[in-house]
């Protein structure tokens, strides 16, 4: 969470890197090896999402004119450091209260709060995010709502209201940025 209120140039390609490791590295371990003693047809599909995630942030960590994250102490910047602080504080603590304990509770860098973080990274861009980057974590988000029917994890709920809550002010606020870059042309 420091990297985000640092100064230093590569900070973009730093955090697009670590969130695109973790998400390549629950895609790969997680859902792909540790889970196929299960030999569920859905964790080899969850496993090839996290993996593409993963995929997907690298190589946009790699582009000139990548979404730059910077905090500028707009509401938005500070809905998506609560966004980050819910899934790496708030979320275990939640999962505690129903009854979930580490290690078989969610915590972060886990798929659920990776996703809240993914998306409060989101809200961090100061240029758009490309929807290719956006669709895996909303697909992951909805998936949430499982875990709150069949596991009882609170958390997950939220981690749903906070996926389809994201995606609709990310898109208006890309919608918005479009608009200013138009306009200068």
């Amino acid at each position: 969470m420091g990297l985000i209120f640092s100064k230093i140039k590569i900070k973009t390609k730093l955090i697009l890197i670590i969130i695109g490791f973790l998400w390549t590295f629950n895609g790969l371990f997680l859902f792909t090896f540790y889970s196929a003693k299960s030999l569920l047809f859905s964790y080899s599909i969850s496993g090839a999402l996290f993996s593409l995630q993963g995929i997907l942030l690298l190589y946009h960590s790699q582009q000139e004119n990548n979404i730059s994250i910077k905090f500028e102490k707009t509401i938005i910047d500070f809905m998506g450091i609560i966004f980050i602080f819910f899934a790496v504080f708030i979320y275990p603590i939640t999962g505690n209260l129903s009854g979930h304990f580490f290690p078989s509770a969610p915590v972060f860098p886990e798929p659920c709060p990776l996703t809240i973080v993914t998306f409060g990274v989101f809200f961090l861009a100061r240029k758009k995010v490309p929807i290719s980057l956006m669709a895996i974590p909303l697909i992951w988000s909805i998936v949430g709502i499982i875990g709150f029917i069949e596991y009882g994890v609170v958390a997950d709920l939220a981690e749903a209201i906070i996926g389809a809550f994201s995606i609709v002010l990310i898109l208006i606020r890309n919608r918005r940025i479009g608009s200013k870059s138009r306009e200068s042309v």
